[in-house]
């Protein structure tokens, strides 16, 4: 877990770093997504053509395009924003996660994690400062990269009901490069 997070800390700064040189985000978000998809093939290429076989190709592909404006937005963010305010206020992804946990699956939620999403929520106003200062366009995209990014957490749940992870994660990576590609090639 700490490694991982100390990758994803690296990759945020280097988006960061990269997107002041002038590389547009949505360049970054498509060779993001090249590479990490060449780091797989080994994987997949170890596996067969097993983690190809899916009933799920619609779910996979409404997963990618949700993941996708969720990258976008965010990598955006990062190039506009400190890495530390846009990584303090996607914290918030576990608050909308929990809220459309009760409403898409009906799950139960106790005094505890309310409490934690009140707090939570709290400390993402705190850092929004509203009335004291203006809302910015970073700020608003990490909050909607975060609301989107819920939303793909309820797609790969209900694709873990039938899907392995490396099925989930093979059609990840092989869907969002093109879907990627697309908006690199107009900047």
């Amino acid at each position: 877990m700490i490694i991982a997070t100390l990758f994803l800390a690296t990759m945020h700064t280097s988006i960061r770093h990269v997107g002041s040189q002038g590389v547009h985000p949505f360049e970054i978000a498509f060779f993001r997504n090249l590479f990490g998809m060449l780091a797989i093939v080994p994987w997949i290429i170890q596996s067969g053509l097993g983690p190809f076989r899916t009933e799920r190709i619609g779910l996979h592909a409404v997963r990618a395009g949700i993941n996708v404006v969720a990258m976008l937005c965010f990598f955006t963010a990062l190039t506009i924003n400190p890495v530390t305010e846009v990584t303090a206020l996607s914290f918030s992804v576990p608050i909308f996660a929990t809220i459309f946990a009760i409403f898409v699956f009906g799950e139960k939620v106790g005094i505890r994690r309310w409490s934690a999403m009140v707090v939570g929520f709290g400390g993402v106003i705190l850092i929004l400062r509203p009335g004291f200062e203006e809302i910015g366009l970073g700020q608003m995209l990490v909050i909607f990269a975060s609301v989107v990014w819920s939303g793909a957490l309820m797609v790969i749940k209900v694709l873990g009901r039938t899907e392995s992870s490396v099925t989930i994660t093979a059609y990840m990576s092989l869907l969002m490069t093109p879907l990627t590609f697309i908006p690199a090639l107009f900047v």
